[in-house]
């Protein structure tokens, strides 16, 4: 396969009919030319997440997560989000044909509405995000909706089948480095992007290709902006 699917084999949709694309993955690495300088000597390098179809790294997530849904016949797709994680999931929603519920809150930006209106979402306004987990989790439970991100309190992350997504990060890396990183960081949030990309090095160990996986650092800001430690 190409994109994503490349790695099919160790991704979690049997179906060749069920998988899904937009052209994520195979994103570029590239190397910095400013932030050497406060590393201690060591290179340092980006993967260019923004260059999948909706701007952002969730979209590994969703193309694999929605592709499920699609193998296991589910009817609708329900998320709790407000930016980048909601319009992934409607983009590769509207690419399954299969409706899309984002739950949100009013503070939501006028763009990102915008978008999810073009994707074909139907947005639902809500007061709290345990109320918006609540709904999904209901949704889940009576109705046989997918849900494509959290739904219990406190977060526990997203569904298992999304998550191995991110694997393909670490895939790509392991080609395009030489050598492979020793360290990898990346945002945090609930964790499971970080909790993907670990795994999926791990496996590459587990197959005989690494000797041993990159150390991981968790990178966060607080609700404030500050960094946290």
């Amino acid at each position: 396969g190409s994109g994503l699917w490349q790695y099919a084999n160790l991704l979690p949709v049997t179906d060749e009919n069920s998988r899904l694309s937009l052209g994520e993955g195979n994103t570029p690495v590239v190397r910095s030319n400013r932030l050497d300088e406060f590393a201690l000597g060591a290179r340092v390098s980006f993967k260019v997440e923004y260059m999948n179809p909706t701007m952002s790294y969730k979209d590994r997530h969703c193309c694999v997560s929605v592709s499920k849904a699609l193998e296991l016949k589910r009817g609708l797709i329900a998320v709790s989000s407000t930016g980048n994680h909601g319009l992934s999931a409607a983009a590769y929603a509207a690419r399954a044909h299969l409706p899309c519920l984002v739950l949100t809150t009013p503070q939501i930006s006028d763009v990102v509405r915008a978008q999810l209106a073009a994707y074909g979402a139907r947005v639902c306004l809500t007061d709290s995000m345990e109320v918006r987990w609540d709904i999904v989790r209901e949704g889940v439970k009576n109705l046989g909706w997918w849900p494509i991100g959290n739904l219990v309190s406190p977060p526990a992350g997203v569904e298992t089948y999304g998550v191995d997504g991110y694997k393909t990060i670490s895939f790509e890396a392991y080609e395009q480095c030489s050598p492979v990183p020793e360290y990898v960081a990346c945002p945090v949030s609930f964790g499971d992007g970080l909790f993907g990309i670990w795994k999926g090095f791990n496996e590459l160990v587990e197959l005989g290709l690494m000797s041993q996986a990159p150390a991981m650092i968790a990178v966060e800001c607080s609700y404030g902006g500050a960094l946290t430690n």
